[in-house]
């Protein structure tokens, strides 16, 4: 049962795709798990053993290192064919012994943080005037990164939103019961200049009830479905590129974060706002444990001038190495 890469049919290979992505309930790991296994079965094929086993998948593994992808990406991509063999051996089309041994094939260990990008105050207000205000699609444009960056939202949730849950609570708007990653559900406080940017956009567009964000056709004429995260994720890199290149839609939300923190927001706030599973995962997300403003390089020294100390060098070094710097 272990050479079921040899004999391959399409569909035989739509089957095994089915039983690994069924039960998966994120829209984003879905599609994720299906390029990885699509990937590997076709990878597979073409190798000199292609039945499955310990030896192939650590094979695939040596690809995917090769190609000097994440390690995050590389960890993404070997848990899809983990949970490929273990369906196949729940349902017969895999010795279990061969499953299991897979199992064992692990991921790359991956420690620190990963710096990431961000806008400080000034580009973020750059960024939200980008889009024409005079025209529907500019302040259907305008709504979304003020959504993004106002709210610290994802893609996938901004696209989520509908009119009816905008509500005041305690004299303030905010967006109740949003469901975000790992079905969580939080309620986001809406900055009065962003529910600004929001209703002027409902306004021109007549929107009065579903979802908040739409398609608009080349005729202008509003349609009544909301945006995809494809769509949103779009739009930003419409814009984005003229404040800051580095920057993508993710790191608005990283934007907002870091501002926040940076303003005295407390962590425990801060983290339910965003949605994350813990105050620790803050943390880390922002980079609160690094202070770049009073970095220990700055009490090394500290009397000294901005300049670098002068140092005689000696005349020794000099003689054996008569090439300037600046020549060099």
């Amino acid at each position: 049962m272990s050479a079921i890469i040899r004999a391959f049919s399409t569909e035989f290979r739509e089957r095994l795709s089915h039983l690994a992505l069924d039960g998966l309930s994120s829209a984003s790991t879905l599609r994720a798990y299906s390029a990885a296994i699509d990937e590997f079965l076709t990878w597979a094929q073409y190798q000199p053993a292609p039945e499955f086993s310990k030896a192939l998948v650590q094979q695939y593994k040596s690809m995917l290192i090769e190609k000097k992808l994440a390690p995050a990406t590389i960890n993404q991509r070997l848990a899809a064919v983990r949970r490929l063999t273990t369906e196949a051996a729940d349902n017969g089309l895999l010795d279990p012994a061969v499953a299991a041994a897979i199992a064992r094939v692990h991921g790359l260990k991956c420690s620190g943080v990963r710096l990431g990008n961000w806008l400080d105050e000034q580009h973020a207000a750059a960024l939200l005037t980008t889009p024409p205000g005079d025209s529907l699609r500019g302040k259907r444009d305008r709504a979304v990164l003020a959504l993004l960056f106002g709210a610290g939202m994802r893609r996938s949730e901004v696209a989520g939103v509908v009119v009816e849950m905008l509500r005041v609570i305690e004299e303030r708007w905010v967006i109740a019961d949003l469901m975000g990653k790992h079905r969580r559900i939080r309620t986001v406080p809406v900055p009065g200049w962003a529910m600004a940017a929001l209703n002027e956009w409902l306004d021109a567009a007549s929107i009065t009830a579903g979802p908040i964000l739409r398609p608009i056709d080349k005729t202008g004429r509003v349609w009544n479905r909301a945006l995809g995260s494809q769509t949103i994720y779009n739009i930003v890199r419409q814009y984005v590129p003229l404040v800051d290149e580095a920057v993508r839609p993710h790191d608005l939300r990283r934007s907002f974060a870091r501002i926040a923190y940076q303003n005295h927001a407390a962590i425990e706030q801060l983290s339910i706002t965003l949605g994350h599973a813990s105050i620790g995962t803050t943390e880390k997300y922002i980079g609160a444990k690094q202070n770049f403003r009073l970095a220990p390089c700055d009490l090394v020294m500290p009397a000294a001038s901005t300049q670098p100390p002068a140092a005689k060098v000696p005349e020794e070094v000099v003689q054996a190495n008569p090439t300037r710097p600046s020549e060099s």
